[in-house]
């Protein structure tokens, strides 16, 4: 797949001495910091176990369980399946490949995957990304899976690739790309949002600075995409939604308070992700639309962010689609930690709507405008 950009937005960086005398701090090139691009972002893997034995002598029984980037399949576009297995058996089963095999395509799309899964457990088998249809409309696909299964004396035996049966189609509604007859409007520091935002990042809080540390510990060394791997899945998996409490619409806590909490809404997951890169030495901004706020990351120039999507896509294990923001300062990673799956995934409420020469285009179809803040605490 191409790399996915949002063309380049027209006002992301401007004077804010305006004629109300509203003067804030914002980026300039030498504030900036990119990440690192890690050698060893490829995650380690379970060697394959040895097969042996008859295949006659093992049963199986297991459950899966997936779902797909904003809950859609777009024609031409396609999607990202997410896809978990439950071992429902007695036996411990080794998935060493899965695939998606769809009514448009006659070879489907397969990744390989070294997963063991002991007897009554789950287990997230990972991401896996494909092109739609040329049309919109009624579809189906299968999931297939590649696998070996622990006879009862303990050898492994090889299934292979289990046979899809007909009743196992899953049906679908394909989408049509969104037809976005105008671009959002942008706006950048606003008087409105600036202070706020700031005012509840920390690079320097205690709890911020431990927790940032402990999640990026995985990769040690410089500030690196690693890091901000680690630092954007531990507050997917650490960091529950919550919606603002009752009668305090619009309550925006501050990073050490959805640390202690363990929850927060969007606005507070945004901050509390800058706060954490900012204090491993990252650079972010905030996106604020209509009913929704992400952070963003800097990720250098262009030479660099195409390293950096490679980075994401060698960790994930499969061709995501990677969408950033560019300005005159470089690009910015979409890091929404509410959004499906992945670091750099489109935020929610974002839509892809064309392909272009270099990636798709997409835009927010619910949004009248967006609102970039500088993220500089105060």
């Amino acid at each position: 797949m191409a790399l996915l950009i949002l063309p380049a937005m027209s006002g992301c960086i401007f004077d804010g001495d305006g004629d109300d005398g509203w003067d804030p701090d914002e980026f300039s090139a030498s504030d900036l910091n990119a990440p690192q691009v890690n050698t060893d972002l490829v995650p380690d893997r379970p060697t394959l176990p040895d097969s042996s034995g008859n295949t006659q002598e093992v049963g199986y029984s297991y459950a899966l369980e997936w779902s797909f980037s904003n809950n859609m399949i777009y024609e031409k576009y396609g999607s990202t399946l997410q896809l978990g297995i439950e071992n429902a058996g007695d036996t411990d089963i080794f998935i060493t490949e899965f695939g998606f095999i769809p009514s448009w395509e006659d070879d489907g799309y397969f990744r390989d995957c070294a997963v063991e899964v002991p007897s009554e457990s789950t287990a997230d088998l990972g991401l896996l990304s494909f092109d739609g249809p040329s049309r919109s409309g009624d579809s189906y696909y299968w999931i297939q899976l590649s696998m070996m299964v622990k006879n009862p004396k303990g050898d492994w035996v090889d299934m292979g690739r289990l046979d899809l049966d007909k009743e196992d189609r899953e049906y679908v509604d394909v989408e049509p790309l969104l037809n976005m007859e105008t671009e959002n409007s942008v706006e950048v520091n606003t008087e409105q949002y600036y202070d706020k935002i700031n005012s509840k990042v920390s690079f320097t809080d205690r709890s911020v600075l431990k927790t940032a540390r402990s999640a990026a510990s995985s990769y040690s060394g410089e500030y690196s995409i690693g890091q901000v791997i680690s630092i954007f899945e531990y507050i997917q998996e650490e960091i529950s939604y919550v919606s603002d409490p009752s009668g305090e619409a619009n309550y925006w806590a501050s990073c050490d308070e959805t640390l202690e909490v363990g929850a927060g809404d969007c606005e507070d997951q945004a901050i509390l992700f800058s706060s954490m890169v900012g204090a491993i030495g990252g650079t972010t901004r905030m996106v604020l639309t209509n009913d929704h706020a992400f952070a963003t990351l800097y990720i250098g120039d262009q030479d660099h962010a195409d390293d950096v999507v490679e980075a994401l896509r060698n960790y994930y294990g499969t061709d995501l689609n990677i969408f950033y923001f560019r300005d005159d300062l470089g690009c910015w990673l979409i890091a929404d930690t509410l959004s499906f799956f992945y670091l750099g995934n489109l935020p929610l409420g974002g839509e892809p709507t064309s392909a272009t020469g270099s990636g798709w285009a997409w835009g927010f179809p619910d949004a009248s405008e967006l609102i970039f803040i500088d993220v500089i605490p105060q």
